[in-house]
């Protein structure tokens, strides 16, 4: 269900669709299979799940499925709040599986002993306000922050390779997946699998309040140009951010599926949508009117597709705001470093849903 639904949305019919006749509806269609199998499968089953489950595995027509099936519904301006889409990507690092002078960085695991929050406070020793602790001697405690678990090695805690570049291995963080190639010539992808409990701070924001970069040229672009160029305040600024991402291996027999989301869905380029998950449901379709960066320097490029709330991020907060996967590799990771725009959703309601909300 989404929260306050009536106030930030209005009815609207396909036909006021810019560009829905001309999108490819096959690709928006089979994300949004593939999300819902996944969901089916591994999420608590309802009758809606079911029932939706039922009539995706039964169409033929894509473009027909969602018309039948959904009803659009467009936000509108309120409270003068501006929109935000911007982008990720999976990013390919050079790596190592044993260290060296070269390859020091750890990707690390799930600690053994981190533990998820639930709403018990006697059970976790009266802390709050944190997702995870760790359990210490029988103990709950707050877990480390970003600069103590980079200058400390973690206990139970399995090192799954060895990064080189202190940069790129805190963007892994930030896009929450990565692939690896080792020194050996092999791969592997590895995955978002927990945090270690603070909330996410922007290094973006930071920087800005700074004075080193202009709002209006931040980017995941701007910041890494910046970061190269001051390597004696790489540590400083990245710990400003105590947010830490752990990882796992993602095992399949064939290396060249696609990347997986937080959530754990193969994420689909350019149809999978990072999204506010205390706002949207897993899966919703969302039409998004926005501008991209286009290959050209210095332009951008019209972008009105379906695409299909997936995904989900620390950063990503508020109605009108999302993370666009852009696919995997170096050119991926140029447009969605470039990519920050305002824009504009039309989200696609069930039918049989849309009683719920009166």
């Amino acid at each position: 269900m989404i929260n306050n639904f009536n106030k930030h949305f209005k009815k609207i019919s396909f036909r006021e669709i810019n560009g829905w006749d001309d999108d490819n509806h096959i690709e928006a269609y089979e994300a949004l299979k593939k999300g819902i199998i996944f969901q089916y499968n591994n999420f608590p089953k309802s009758k809606k799940l079911h029932i939706l489950l039922n009539k995706i595995s039964n169409t033929e027509n894509p473009k027909h499925f969602f018309e039948k099936n959904y009803i659009p519904f467009k936000s509108f301006n309120w409270d003068n709040k501006e929109s935000l889409f911007t982008g990720y990507y999976e990013p390919h690092l050079k790596s190592s599986r044993v260290r060296s002078d070269e390859y020091y960085i750890p990707l690390y695991s799930m600690p053994k002993n981190l533990i998820k929050c639930e709403n018990n406070e006697k059970k976790y020793n009266k802390i709050s306000g944190y997702t995870h602790l760790l359990k210490i001697d029988k103990k709950f405690i707050i877990p480390p922050t970003r600069e103590m678990i980079n200058n400390y090695n973690l206990e139970e805690t399995k090192v799954l390779a060895w990064l080189k570049d202190p940069i790129e291995a805190y963007f892994m963080h930030i896009q929450g997946s990565g692939k690896l190639i080792f020194t050996d010539g092999s791969s592997e992808r590895f995955t978002y699998a927990a945090k270690n409990g603070f909330p996410y701070t922007s290094i973006g924001k930071v920087l800005v309040s700074l004075g080193y970069i202009d709002e209006e040229e931040i980017s995941m672009n701007t910041i890494k140009s910046w970061l190269k160029n001051n390597p004696n305040k790489i540590n400083d600024i990245l710990n400003r951010n105590k947010s830490y991402i752990f990882f796992k291996q993602i095992v399949s027999e064939n290396n060249n599926y696609h990347t997986i989301g937080q959530t754990g869905i193969e994420l689909s380029s350019k149809r999978s949508l990072a999204i506010d998950l205390s706002i949207y449901d897993i899966n919703t379709p969302i039409w998004l009117e926005t501008k991209i960066p286009s290959q050209k320097i210095d332009s951008v490029e019209k972008f009105q597709r379906l695409m299909i709330g997936q995904d989900t991020g620390s950063a990503i907060k508020g109605f009108i705001r999302g993370d666009i996967f852009f696919g995997s590799g170096h050119k991926a990771g140029q447009i969605a470093g470039n990519m920050k725009e305002k824009g504009n959703i039309i989200i696609f309601l069930l039918k049989d849903e849309i009683r719920s909300y009166g």
